[in-house]
């Protein structure tokens, strides 16, 4: 506090009892009045916005407020119109002209001081699952974004809950990662991450996660809270945050199946025996698999939750697709695509490209490779790109073709192909069709009669 003229205070003296808040303190909320007591009772045709004035320090400019003076406490409040700035830096100052009453005495000396404005309160920035989602997976840890770094402490089962529908709280580990201390390089993009060894950690965080220790109940509403107990590493009261969400009706589950390139899922099957995967990657996708050529092909076997029963990664030297992917009643799996031998070969002006043919290929049930044949591609391309297998084991392909497949020429453009095979990958008759336009190999289908859908 300041006193312009010199304190000068002497008994029975009108002077400033109390300021809240006091010099270089801090209001206790952006909502809080600033508050001046007097000695003595005050005249209030003396208070006045020339007689009590508030700076904006930051900003260069008067604040603007309501000034009311409580007579029973003897003490002037005023409240600012915009409330005050969070971390604002203010300056306030009381005139001598302000006069007690009824003896009339002024104020010894004009009064001033500085105060600050808190932060504003912590927020969320987002949580997942987010608010009111459905067929979230009962697998789910519940994690939470702040604002600002709060005070990882104050962050426990005590203060992050979760509760089903019935209120009962559900056993889980909560977690809030600190973070590096200032300099050190917050990387601000609010992800979980390791931290190198030795590296100086702030007790701040600004995430945290709820881990339930058990799979959570299908088809149930939760309600995850966090407690206004908690606090920011500025001290700054939070003010609580309350969600809900539903998990999934049926049980889900996903894995992840990939190298350290690019890979694509390309077809999916499903029968009594397990789930059947195929698709196409740029890598090994195994520690024990090696990369054939610069696409391979894999086909994966898996049980009803996606755990690993086999996988093979097969293909060429060349360039390899899959499109096609049926399974029998014994767990055979067919396999329709294309493969191109011209990947990564020299071309020089007189090198002529080798056909790109369909391919088709049977594996047993536990994985192994049986057979592979050619389309029958000789000049131009074919692709094999749908696959289904009757109840006897025959085998149907269609796709399409541009010049030469098996001694049939195209009749223009791109035309299209059906053909059959025995179990054994014996082609039992190959059927063509087109115009001099262009067709493209569509989806078959079977019938009970045994017709096809072409």
């Amino acid at each position: 506090m300041v006193n312009d003229a010199g304190s000068g205070n002497t008994a029975g003296e009108f002077k400033i009892a109390a300021v809240t808040p006091e010099a270089d303190a801090m209001l206790e909320a952006l909502d809080s009045n600033l508050e001046v007591t007097f000695s003595a009772d005050v005249d209030p045709k003396t208070l006045t916005a020339q007689s009590i004035r508030v700076i904006d320090l930051m900003n260069h400019r008067p604040v603007s407020g309501k000034l009311s003076y409580d007579a029973a406490l003897r003490t002037a409040k005023f409240v600012p119109f915009d409330g005050w700035m969070p971390d604002g830096h203010y300056k306030a100052t009381v005139q001598h002209r302000v006069t007690s009453s009824p003896a009339g005495k002024h104020l010894p000396a004009t009064f001033s001081w500085e105060f600050d404005a808190p932060s504003p309160p912590p927020q969320i920035f987002h949580t997942q699952p987010y608010e009111e989602e459905t067929d979230v997976s009962p697998k789910t840890s519940i994690q939470v974004l702040f604002s600002d770094f709060m005070d990882s402490t104050t962050i426990t089962n005590a203060t992050f809950q979760l509760f089903d529908s019935t209120g009962f709280a559900v056993s889980a580990k909560v977690v809030a990662p600190r973070e590096p201390a200032p300099g050190m390089g917050h990387d601000g993009g609010h992800k979980l991450s390791l931290r190198a060894a030795g590296e100086v950690l702030q007790p701040g965080s600004d995430h945290a996660v709820l881990t339930p220790l058990a799979e959570l109940k299908l088809n149930t509403k939760y309600t995850a809270k966090l407690a206004n107990t908690i606090r920011s590493l500025k001290v700054t009261s939070f003010p609580g945050k309350e969600w809900s969400f539903t998990t999934a009706a049926i049980k889900s589950s996903s894995v992840l199946i990939g190298s350290d390139q690019e890979d694509e899922a390309t077809a999916v099957v499903a029968n009594g025996a397990g789930v059947y995967m195929l698709g196409q990657t740029n890598s090994a996708l195994k520690s024990d698999s090696v990369s054939l050529g610069g696409q391979d092909l894999f086909l994966t076997k898996r049980d009803a939750d996606g755990k690993e029963i086999w996988l093979t990664q097969f293909g060429s030297s060349g360039f390899d697709v899959g499109q096609g992917l049926a399974v029998d009643k014994d767990g055979s799996a067919y396999v329709a695509g294309l493969s191109d031998p011209n990947y990564g070969v020299p071309a020089p002006v007189t090198f002529a490209p080798l056909a790109v043919d369909g391919v088709l290929y049977k594996f047993s049930a536990t994985g192994q490779l049986i057979k592979k044949v050619q389309l029958g591609a000789t000049t131009g391309f074919a692709v094999a790109e749908r696959v289904i297998v009757d109840d006897a084991g025959n085998v149907y392909v269609s796709g399409s073709f541009d010049q030469k497949l098996a001694g049939t020429v195209s009749l223009g453009g791109t035309d299209v192909f059906l053909a059959k095979y025995d179990a054994e990958l014996n082609r039992v008759w190959l059927e063509t069709k087109g115009t001099v336009g262009s067709e493209n190999g569509g989806r078959i289908a079977l019938g009970r009669d045994g017709s096809f859908y072409w």
